[in-house]
C-alpha cells in the first residue's frame, strides 16, 4: 500500500525515495490533495477542480488538477463513493492507473439517476485506492490443473453449498413462504382498501339502483 506524504514538497529534498510515498504534482494551483477522512481509512478522497453538471443518464470526465508518481510495481484504483452512490446515483467507471502514467488523475462519473446533478469545485466526487500489483509472465499451456470445482460458476457454490447458513433455494417469488410480518401488512392493506373502496362501491350501487327505477317510469 502507497501512502501520501503530504508534509514533503520537494523531491529535492531527499534522493532516496520511500517506497511507501505518493508524489504528487498540481496540475492547478486550484487542485486539492487526496485525502484521508479518518487515520484508519484506506480510500483517499479525489475532489473535482472545475464545476459542471452531468445530465441524466450520462456522463462527465472530471478535471482533479492533480498528477501523480507512484511506486513500482503498484496501481491506483478510484472507486466509487458509496454516499453519492446511493443518494445521487453518480457512479466511476473505468479507474484503473498504472505506475508510469504522469497525465492529470481524471474521473469519469456516471449518472444513473433521473435527474441532472451539478458539481461544484472542491466536491469529493470519487475515492482512489493504491494497491500492489503482479506482473506474471505468460506461459502457454495445454491444460490447466484439475481442481473440485471446475468450470462452475455464476453461483454454483450457492446450489453446492447445503451447509448451515447458506441460502436455500426456494424457488419462484410467488412460492416462497410469507412471514408473519408480510402477513400483518397484507391484512393491513386490506382492512385499508376495504374502507376505501366500500364508499365508491355503496355510491356505485345506489346509482345503479336509481337508474334501474328511472327506467321503469
Amino acid at each position: 500500500m502507497c501512502l501520501l506524504a503530504p508534509h514533503v514538497t520537494d523531491k529535492s529534498v531527499t534522493q532516496i525515495r520511500v517506497e511507501e510515498t505518493l508524489w504528487v504534482e498540481k496540475d492547478d494551483p486550484e487542485a486539492h490533495l487526496p485525502m484521508r477522512a479518518h487515520v484508519t481509512d484506506i480510500r483517499y478522497d479525489l475532489r473535482t477542480l472545475h464545476k459542471g453538471v452531468v445530465p441524466a443518464h450520462d456522463q462527465w470526465l472530471v478535471d482533479t488538477g492533480l498528477c501523480i508518481e507512484q511506486p513500482a510495481l503498484s496501481c491506483d484504483r478510484i472507486t466509487s463513493r458509496s454516499g453519492l452512490t446511493l443518494k445521487h446515483g453518480l457512479t466511476v467507471g473505468a479507474g484503473v492507473i498504472d505506475p508510469d502514467y504522469r497525465g492529470e488523475v481524471q474521473v469519469i462519473l456516471f449518472n444513473q439517476s433521473t435527474v441532472t446533478h451539478r458539481i461544484i469545485p472542491g466536491m469529493r466526487i470519487a475515492q482512489i485506492i493504491f494497491e500492489q500489483a503482479i506482473t506474471p509472465d505468460i506461459v502457454h499451456v495445454k491444460e490447466l490443473d484439475k481442481t473440485e470445482r471446475g468450470d462452475k460458476g455464476f453461483g454454483s457454490t450457492d446450489a453446492m453449498n447445503t451447509s448451515e447458513g447458506s441460502i436455500p433455494d426456494i424457488g419462484s417469488p410467488s412460492e416462497a413462504p410469507l412471514l408473519e410480518e408480510d402477513c400483518q401488512l397484507l391484512r393491513r392493506f386490506i382492512r385499508t382498501k376495504r374502507k376505501l373502496v366500500a364508499p365508491r362501491m355503496e355510491a356505485r350501487n345506489k346509482f345503479r339502483r336509481r337508474t334501474a327505477w328511472l327506467s321503469c317510469i
